[in-house]
């Protein structure tokens, strides 16, 4: 699975194999006072601002690598242009973090792990979509590439983490349910999802640090 499937896995609150993330605008505006610099503890782990600009960056790049792979008509660039505003607005990228660690905490928990050979494999295969893309590109040294370079290897491998998480529930509705239409594996395979997810937050410790 190449890192662009896998990162747009799963959105904020749709569950697995979603194609149609939500375009509603999140209750909160594109600017949070976070105290002291810290934004979300979850457990012993401290994310500050800096982190939650990074993945606020990968949601983007995410979107952008989608939008560039899709067919071109007006409607195809509405739909991607409302997503990149949507990942304006902290909320989004605030919930994509916790989800995204959450998840992967719960992958972990399972005694999953990610081989150093397919991370780089991965990682190698997403720079590569990114070179290819001069929006992905121009997005990341606005950024800045060093920063980029020191956490992209964490993020893939809290994402394919996730996405095994979310890969394990796909096969167990297939299992039980055979002659289920593609669609209907992917409605339950959320509806799973997001049941595991709630359950997931339920045993974490998380605050988030705003006045």
């Amino acid at each position: 699975m190449s890192i662009l499937i896998a990162v747009s896995l799963i959105f904020t609150g749709c569950g697995a194999d979603s194609e149609e993330p939500t375009t509603e605008e999140p209750e909160s505006n594109t600017k949070t006072d976070f105290i002291d610099g810290k934004v979300v503890t979850i457990n012993d782990h401290t994310f500050d601002e800096s982190d939650l600009e990074f993945y606020t960056l990968m949601n983007k790049v995410k979107i952008i690598l989608m939008k560039e792979a899709a067919e071109k008509n007006d409607d195809d660039l509405t739909y991607y242009d409302e997503q990149l505003k949507y990942y304006d607005f902290v909320n989004a990228n605030l919930q994509e973090l916790i989800e995204l660690y959450s998840m992967s905490l719960l992958a972990k928990e399972k005694n999953y792990f990610i081989p150093d050979d397919q991370l780089v494999e991965e990682k190698e295969k997403f720079n590569a979509q990114i070179e290819e893309s001069k929006e992905a590109t121009s997005l990341i040294e606005e950024f800045g590439e060093d920063t980029y370079k020191q956490k992209i290897d964490e993020y893939i491998r809290q994402v394919l983490l996730r996405d095994r998480i979310a890969q394990d529930l796909e096969q167990e509705v297939i299992d039980e349910n055979p002659d289920a239409s593609e669609e209907e594996i992917n409605y339950l395979t959320e509806n799973k999802y997001d049941d595991l997810y709630m359950a997931q937050m339920e045993t974490l410790e998380v605050e988030v640090h705003v006045h």
